[in-house]
Parts: structure tokens; sequence; C-alpha cells
């Protein structure tokens, strides 16, 4: 099966060139992201997130307006049923999540929020938020603004859930944002007008995305509110994790 014309007598490698030199920017996008996933990769000497970083360069030479994000691993210990295992713990490493191609409009936002908000929940403690904030900004990728406000929301509920696993602060895996604001303010010791502005991402969220029925009058998310949202997000995973989370 070749991916350009059926009819010449072109290599995989020759056929695979000629389709990215005329394929759209989002077939291009999804190449560059399944380059990382294939099982063939393993042939490849250089360490991924180098890899990121030298596809990066390009994308900011070129002006793109996108960033790939690292890769995330981290080392537990599981059984091994594969020869010469048998069955026996041992130490592997685990992929979190795979390069992601991301829309950075702001050179200066995206360098002083998204990007610090990403190396933050890149700790394998917060893979949770971290999967859903990628997939955050995966939606906003694909102007799904809606879902990019329910999956926003999401990840900073996955954050604050973390928090309050690891400090032994009550919470049930149902609250919801406003409910787990209300437990981090009283247990950490936070002033309590933070409440009002960690809180208004779910209640942006409530009026435009997807995550409750729109009734009778369909709501339409525009590309800044989704933005602002990320954003907003981005900060507040910054201030909960290094003002309580630690």
């Amino acid at each position: 099966m070749q991916l350009t014309s059926p009819n010449t007598q072109l290599t995989p490698a020759e056929d695979t060139i000629n389709f990215l030199l005329q394929c759209s920017d989002d077939e291009f996008i999804d190449f560059i992201e399944y380059i990382f996933t294939v099982s063939c990769m393993f042939h490849v000497t250089i360490e991924e997130n180098a890899i990121a970083s030298q596809i990066n360069t390009l994308f900011m030479a070129s002006n793109t307006g996108y960033e790939l994000t690292n890769m995330v691993k981290e080392k537990v210990v599981d059984p091994v049923n594969d020869y010469p295992f048998h069955g026996r713990e041992v130490e592997v490493i685990k992929t979190i999540s795979y390069p992601q191609v991301i829309r950075k409009d702001s050179e200066v936002i995206h360098n002083m929020v998204v990007k610090p908000a990403l190396n933050l929940i890149s700790h394998p403690q917060y893979k949770t938020a971290n999967i859903e904030y990628l997939e955050a900004l995966e939606h906003f990728r694909r102007t799904e603004y809606g879902d990019c406000l329910t999956k926003s929301c999401s990840a900073l509920e996955s954050v604050m859930k973390i928090i309050c696993h690891r400090k032994k602060w009550p919470y049930n895996q149902s609250d919801t944002v406003s409910t787990l604001v209300n437990t981090v303010v009283k247990n950490s010791g936070l002033d309590s007008s933070f409440t009002q502005p960690l809180v208004v991402i779910a209640s942006i969220r409530n009026k435009y995305s997807k995550s409750h029925g729109a009734g009778v009058r369909p709501r339409k998310v525009s590309k800044n509110i989704a933005k602002y949202v990320l954003n907003l997000t981005a900060s507040a995973i910054i201030f909960m994790i290094n003002e309580v989370g630690k």
C-alpha cells in the first residue's frame, strides 16, 4: 500500500517523503506525533526528548506557532512474565505520555505559564493531570473548544485530588472543583480570597463546555475563552503545586 500515487514504483521511504511534501498541516502534525509511538522507534539511538528538542528548534525557526511536548516516563516495579523473568518483579520504564504538538500563540505566556505547568505535572505522581491537560491542549489545537474547557477543569480537579491524597486531607473522588478548593483552602491555611479565582475555572466550564446539557440553546465556545481557561488552569496548577503541594 502506497500513500501517494499507486502506479509509481517508490520505496517506502520515498513514498513517505513524497506524501509529507504534499499532505495537509494536520496530517503532518499527526506524522510527527506518530513517529514516537511506532514499535521501530527503538532502533533510533537518539533519546526521544532530544529529538523533540530538535523538532522544536525547526518549529521556532519557521515561526509555526507550534511546540512539541516532552515524552514523560516513570520507573515502576512490575511482574514481567516474559523470558527470562517468568513473573518476577523487576524495575521497568513505562511511558506516561508521548510527545504532542501543541499550539503556542504567545511565546511569553507559553514560557511563563503553560510550559512550567507541564513541567510540574510531568512528575509521575501527577500523571492523571498531565494526561488531562495534554488532552485539553490537543482539543484546543483541533479547535474543539468545548472539550478543551472540560479537560482543563478535569486537570485542575486531578491536581487537587492528588494533593489531598498526599496530604491526607478528607475528600471524595466525586468532589467538584468548588468542594476541592474549599478543602485545600481550609486545610492548607490559604487565605479565603484565593477561593473565587480558583473556582472561576469550573464556573466557566459549567457555563460553556459540553460537560452539561445545553438545552434548547447550543453553547458556542470561542477560541479566546478556551485560551483564557487553558492559561488560567496552568496558572492555577502552578500555584497549587508550589504553594500547597510540596
